[in-house]
């Protein structure tokens, strides 16, 4: 990252301060990223992609390294900001200061392409969305059961393949052969103490 941003000045922005900027950090964006995107690297790596979207992309980092998945990497954001210093530090993909239904009303999808969103707002125009592209849909959050109906019914997941408690494939169906294994990570004891003692939630499924 030192060689990427060697010689670059960067107005500074509030974003900078954020836990996934990697000009503050290496290590703890790497660390967040791969304990929140490691199921999706595991189902992409035995996959063929040829455009991968990511939406909300922030700094580009974590687009810059899911784009050794895929033919062509892609990063949409509403930050200017962030969309500037990712163009900056990773020349090798491609990005879009714009909101996500701007981006997508204009992008011709196939079924070799993947659509990623973290914690994003997809969900809450997804159906619409969905519906106009033939693309996988991966949503990665954390889906808190917020009572009992939810938690035993499972209707706060969106539908599709589960790769681990918090990513599932919008548009396929079943478990991951990994899923089971993402319960025996740092990231979901950190989860439960999150969901369970400080929000009370439900155990996350």
């Amino acid at each position: 990252m030192m060689k990427r941003s060697k010689g670059k000045l960067f107005p500074y922005h509030e974003s900078f301060g954020k836990h996934h900027n990697p000009l503050s950090e290496v290590e703890a964006p790497l660390e967040w990223i791969f304990s929140r995107y490691r199921s999706v690297f595991d189902y992409l790596d035995s996959r063929r992609v040829r455009n991968l979207v990511e939406i909300g992309c922030a700094h580009g980092l974590s687009t810059f390294l899911l784009g050794e998945c895929a033919e062509r990497a892609i990063g949409v954001d509403i930050s200017k900001p962030s969309i500037q210093i990712a163009e900056s530090l990773f020349p090798e993909c491609e990005f879009h200061d714009c909101g996500f239904e701007v981006y997508l009303r204009n992008f011709e999808t196939t079924q070799d392409d993947v659509i990623i969103e973290s914690d994003g707002p997809l969900r809450s125009f997804g159906d619409s969305i969905m519906e106009k592209h033939r693309a996988k849909f991966i949503c990665i959050s954390p889906f808190p059961a917020r009572n009992m109906k939810e938690f035993l019914t499972w209707s706060h997941k969106p539908k599709g393949m589960h790769l681990s408690y918090r990513s599932v494939v919008v548009g396929e169906h079943g478990f991951s052969n990994n899923y089971w294994k993402y319960y025996f990570t740092s990231r979901y004891l950190k989860d439960i103490k999150s969901w369970c003692l400080i929000n009370r939630y439900y155990p996350p499924l």
